[in-house]
């Protein structure tokens, strides 16, 4: 390819609209992809399991996007954002953003109150495979110490 092309000024062309579109109407990953499999921004659409509208990659948080079309798992930011129900918390760790009741929030409720700032709202569930994790990492670091201490 020329140097036109990786800068964005030669139209790369959409195989679903068909349309010749510069760097800018693609999102960088799609963007990468050759020509006839690069998906411009405006057809890459995925709906959205609560509303069920299609919405853009944009639309999402990343975690989300990754979800299958149409999951009730995958909520865009706008539903995420606007739907709140009395007694519910959605948990703030990107891998889940579930709403689940106050019961399942004990540990930051413990920590702060029932004025959890949103940023520490994070679910039990999630602070256990999280504090799971990092045991994990902490034994392989160990057991290569000791891999490293024994004589030969």
């Amino acid at each position: 390819m020329d140097g036109l092309g990786e800068r964005g000024c030669t139209p790369k062309r959409c195989p679903r609209c068909r349309k010749g579109k510069t760097r800018s109407s693609y999102a960088h990953d799609q963007w990468l992809l050759p020509e006839g499999r690069a998906v411009c921004s405006d057809c890459d659409r995925r709906r959205c399991g609560n509303c069920n509208k299609a919405k853009t990659v944009k639309d999402f948080a990343a975690d989300m996007w990754e979800k299958a079309d149409g999951s009730k798992d995958a909520i865009c930011r706008e539903c995420a954002q606007g739907r709140r129900t009395p007694g519910m918390w959605t948990c703030n760790n990107k891998r889940c953003k579930q709403q689940k009741p106050h019961a399942a929030f004990k540990r930051a409720i413990d920590r702060y109150g029932f004025k959890v700032p949103g940023n520490s709202r994070v679910c039990d569930e999630c602070l256990e495979r999280r504090e799971e994790e990092e045991r994990h990492v902490a034994r392989k670091g160990l057991e290569h110490l000791d891999k490293k201490q024994r004589p030969s």
